[in-house]
């Protein structure tokens, strides 16, 4: 048997009753995307920042970041910022959702302000700039900011707005990432060798690996995490220009990531202000200069030179060979963290 049933009739809920309206009506509110971005440079972990340019906030240290537009969703929102803020673009790494954020004191602004925070893994590209808003972007160790966000923890914070939460649970997202998915690949060049690889856990975690261990768990453990090619280092120095080492061509951030990526971040001393002090931290000293060959072969070899030109002259042992990044994106066993 079939029942027919009267159509049901949709109102929308808005009312022309004032009353009802003054009851039922809420505040305006803005939206926000704000990004943590990190990389691998100068030997360290390290997170994008930006100097504010307006208020409120002028002149603190902060993610990149911004309002929605109407025709944007929260992820286009936070590529748009980045690239406007620190000419960086987001599509060349890996970016997700972190989470929302949405304490209704967050932002000191008249309406209240919820953003979608995300985080992002750019291979080292090199210096940023700041435009529109941000006075200027620069990059941190993320040691040293952990260290400033202990220094300053109390009701106004380090960072502005309540970046310092949204950065201490972004640090903690993208090391506990590293343990179960294959997400460090993306801190590396298309091609990379096997020790650039180790280096990139080394760093993010702050803890030495055993490199024969490391191998067996990429290769044999998680198949799919690297594909193996059959290129090696020789291929690269052979394709770079004679004023351009393959070594830089590789991969810039394997230029620092020797031994130096265990070392602690040297004393400070008495705490600096926030901005100057975060500034004062993006001065560059020599960068050491990496031999093409990593020596993958032989976990016992001697570590790179120091200085030394990236010719055949200085090369020992046989060319690394190179791998890209695998099919897979969670890892079948995972990694286990070490913990001090």
């Amino acid at each position: 048997m079939i029942v027919s049933l009267a159509p049901i009739e949709y109102t929308a809920g808005v009312t022309t009753d004032p009353e009802h309206l003054e009851e039922k009506s809420h505040p305006p509110f803005g939206v926000t995307a704000d990004i943590a971005v990190f990389t691998i440079r100068d030997e360290r972990f390290q997170i994008l920042l930006i100097e504010r340019g307006e208020i409120p906030f002028l002149g603190r240290l902060a993610l990149p970041g911004g309002f929605l537009h109407p025709d944007e969703s929260a992820e286009q929102a936070a590529q748009r910022e980045l690239l406007e803020e620190t000419a960086l673009d987001a599509d060349i790494g890996h970016l997700e959702q972190l989470r929302t954020y949405s304490t209704p004191d967050r932002d000191p602004r008249e309406n209240r302000v919820v953003t979608v925070a995300f985080w992002a893994i750019l291979p080292d590209l090199g210096e940023v700039r700041g435009g529109t808003d941000a006075a200027r972007a620069l990059w941190v160790p993320v040691d040293e900011l952990e260290n400033d966000i202990k220094a300053y923890s109390g009701p106004h914070g380090y960072l502005a707005f309540d970046h310092d939460q949204i950065v201490t649970d972004a640090i903690e997202r993208a090391r506990a990432k590293l343990e179960y998915t294959t997400v460090a690949t993306h801190f590396c060049r298309p091609e990379f060798t096997m020790t650039q690889l180790r280096r990139v856990y080394e760093t993010v975690w702050g803890q030495k690996l055993e490199p024969a261990n490391f191998r067996r768990k990429v290769e044999k453990m998680n198949e799919g995490f690297t594909e193996r090619t059959d290129r090696t280092t020789r291929d690269l120095d052979a394709e770079s220009a004679p004023d351009e080492p393959a070594a830089e061509r590789l991969w810039s951030a394997a230029r620092s990531m020797g031994s130096a990526a265990m070392s602690k971040a040297p004393s400070r001393g008495t705490a600096a202000q926030p901005v100057f002090h975060a500034l004062a931290s993006t001065v560059s000293s020599p960068e050491p200069r990496w031999r093409l060959d990593e020596f993958d072969s032989a976990d016992g070899a001697p570590p790179p030179v120091v200085g030394a030109p990236p010719t055949s002259s200085t090369r020992r042992g046989r060319p690394a060979t190179l791998y890209t990044k695998g099919d897979k994106d969670d890892l079948e066993q995972p990694f286990r963290r070490p913990r001090t």
